[in-house]
């Protein structure tokens, strides 16, 4: 499955040219905007609640999720049309990618409310004992669903548009394309995982060429999840 969604990739290679740009100019524009909040399909929480809830930081936060939400859906769209051999056309993608933003933006912001309530949660436990071993657990009770979180998100908003579902049955069907793939999306999650740490990389704090590297290569990996994930929701239809 592996080599057939690469040959797709490959094959349509230039489809992906202005997902990797757009991707790259929006993470300049948070890099430079010094606000806490998304990187691509990864959440960065601010230790300081007091700065997420800042009235000038929450209103950039949003905007940044409204344009990072288009841009991720126009990817999931894209890997649709490419893994159903759909011809592919730019002006027509734009549009066509609207009437799956709102459902999409729905789900971006039920994970991010999961989060933050998982990370108030987790910081309260930690904070309200003095047993290592019990904070050690809840740490790692938090990594492990955060990860599961993350994948089946993943999985849940390329349902949505490879079937152009409602968001309860696309979390339904992604729990269940996640279930029966499980250790498959866990590989390639835990290697997304290490891509996206490109970024913030000691080199790339300083240097723009190496961060935007960072940035296009995290693009590169997150387009070809895209394509195995909807691959996998065609499997499954």
């Amino acid at each position: 499955m592996l080599d057939e969604v690469f040959e797709k990739y490959i094959g349509n290679f230039k489809y992906f040219i202005l997902f990797f740009i757009l991707s790259i100019i929006l993470a300049f524009v948070i890099k430079d905007s010094n606000v806490v909040t998304l990187i691509l399909d990864n959440i960065g929480i601010s230790d300081s609640l007091e700065e997420v809830l800042n009235i000038k930081n929450a209103i950039i936060f949003l905007i940044f999720i409204l344009l990072e939400t288009y841009i991720g859906t126009y990817g999931f769209v894209l890997a649709k049309k490419v893994i159903r051999n759909e011809s592919i056309d730019i002006g027509n993608l734009f549009i066509n990618t609207f009437s799956f933003y709102f459902r999409i933006l729905g789900l971006n912001l039920l994970y991010i409310l999961i989060i933050l309530v998982l990370s108030f949660l987790i910081r309260h436990f930690v904070l309200s004992t003095t047993n290592f071993e019990f904070m050690i657990f809840n740490l790692i009770l938090y990594l492990i669903a955060m990860i599961f979180l993350s994948m089946l998100t993943n999985i849940a908003q390329n349902f949505l548009v490879y079937n152009d579902d409602n968001i309860i049955n696309s979390i339904k069907g992604g729990f269940k394309i996640g279930k029966k793939h499980v250790f498959k999306l866990l590989g390639l999650l835990i290697v997304a995982s290490l891509v996206g740490q490109l970024p913030n990389m000691e080199a790339a704090e300083t240097n723009r060429i190496v961060f935007g590297l960072g940035v296009f290569i995290i693009s590169l990996y997150q387009a070809f999840m895209n394509l195995y994930i909807a691959n996998l929701c065609k499997a499954e239809k």
